[in-house]
């Protein structure tokens, strides 16, 4: 039997996040497999969803500074008392959590795993796609030439700066973590390159799992396409899929667009879609996707750079075919081009749009598609994937 900690920014809601529902899950199945779990949050986040703990759940006194002293000896204390075996650290983007992980293994040598629950360099990736949005920009020349003038700054100053910023990042998580985990294999080699020689921690690949729906399920798929996930510029782009809908709508009039997810700029994007005159484009806010996934033959990803894509595993389990930017390695993971879904290089807005329109017109290369959801999914069970972070703790828990 383990002790097990996982330390996170916000409770292990699994309603409210992709970090908080894996937590939530892996630590609830660890617990039925005789293992303690423990979940400390620096704060309750504001999302009223209700949910219920097998874990026993703890938040910071101090909710304002996470590495401070009240705090670091409240840890240290809750460690102790709790005979905990492994800090595993979901929070590696911040910095005072992790100063708390640090702290928290010089006093008690508690070993120590982070999670990088992102692609590497996707902040570069976020910037530079932020640049030259017609959509944000409209006609106003003054704020293309701002835009310009910010441009011309990142190429010769803050993408550096950037890639600077990460390897510092990556290398001060390293010398406290007793192991790093990335959640796709293509991804090591950059952040290897990343990290350089410095620290100790082991760097390894372990994806994201995922539960199956159960067998006897009954799927009734409508004509609705969806996107699920936040409403950003940047990483996320969706101004690209409200863009390709319009190109669809008034040829498909049997069919809609639905967008999962809510964030800052929603009413940005809801003004955008009735400023191009769209009318089967509906803004579903923060609702439980697996509905959507269930009613939907379609998901479509126009991210910059994703850290996984978990949402395309998840559709994939209801036969919601993926159609997907091909901007980031891990997508390999999930999508075999015209097998389960199809795999469009980046940014290539017409590539898409004509292999979204054919699947959309072809209902028997739909059914093929989405007969070979299964495919990719074996090595994403859940079963498989909380084994191998639990036999990754007794690695570390028995080392010398």
């Amino acid at each position: 039997m383990m002790n097990i900690c996982i330390v996170n920014l916000r409770e292990n809601n699994p309603n409210i996040g992709g970090v908080e529902r894996v937590s939530y899950e892996l630590g609830h199945d660890w617990m039925k497999k005789g293992h303690n779990v423990f979940f400390l949050s620096q704060y309750k986040s504001t999302i009223k969803k209700s949910y219920q703990s097998l874990c026993k759940e703890f938040f910071l006194p101090n909710r304002d500074k996470a590495d401070s002293t009240e705090n670091v000896e409240f840890f240290i204390k809750l460690l102790k008392e709790n005979n905990v075996d492994i800090i595993l650290n979901q929070g590696s983007v911040f910095i005072q959590l992790c100063e708390l992980c640090r702290l928290a293994k010089e006093s008690t040598g508690i070993r120590v795993i982070t999670t990088i629950h992102y692609a590497p360099l996707c902040k570069v990736t976020d910037v530079e796609n932020s640049f030259f949005i017609e959509a944000k920009l409209g006609t106003n020349i003054r704020k293309w030439m701002i835009d310009i003038g910010l441009y011309l700054r990142y190429v010769l100053y803050k993408k550096q700066a950037l890639i600077k910023t990460e390897k510092e990042e990556l290398k001060r998580v390293s010398t406290f973590s007793d192991a790093m985990v990335c959640l796709s294999s293509s991804f090591l080699s950059t952040f290897q390159n990343l990290l350089g020689d410095s620290g100790t921690a082991q760097l390894i690949a372990i994806p994201n799992p995922i539960k199956q729906i159960e067998k006897s399920m009954v799927l009734k798929k409508q004509k609705s396409i969806i996107y699920v996930g936040r409403l950003e510029f940047g990483l996320k782009r969706i101004d690209r899929l409200i863009k390709i809908w319009a190109k669809t709508e008034h040829q498909f009039p049997d069919w809609e667009f639905r967008i999962v997810g809510d964030g800052g700029l929603r009413p940005f994007f809801e003004k955008m879609a009735y400023q191009m005159g769209l009318e089967r484009i509906y803004f579903e806010g923060f609702k439980d996707p697996d509905r959507y996934y269930a009613e939907s033959p379609i998901i479509c990803l126009s991210s910059s750079s994703e850290g996984f894509g978990m949402v395309l595993v998840e559709a994939l389990r209801y036969q919601c075919i993926p159609i997907a930017y091909n901007s980031f390695s891990a997508l390999s993971d999930i999508v075999i081009n015209n097998v389960n879904g199809y795999c469009i290089p980046a940014f290539k807005e017409k590539k898409f749009v004509k292999k979204l329109h054919h699947l959309m017109n072809n209902e028997d290369e739909r059914n093929r598609l989405a007969s070979n959801h299964a495919i990719t999914l074996d090595k994403f069970a859940f079963d498989k994937i909380s084994q191998r972070w639990l036999d990754l703790f007794e690695e570390l828990i028995n080392r010398r």
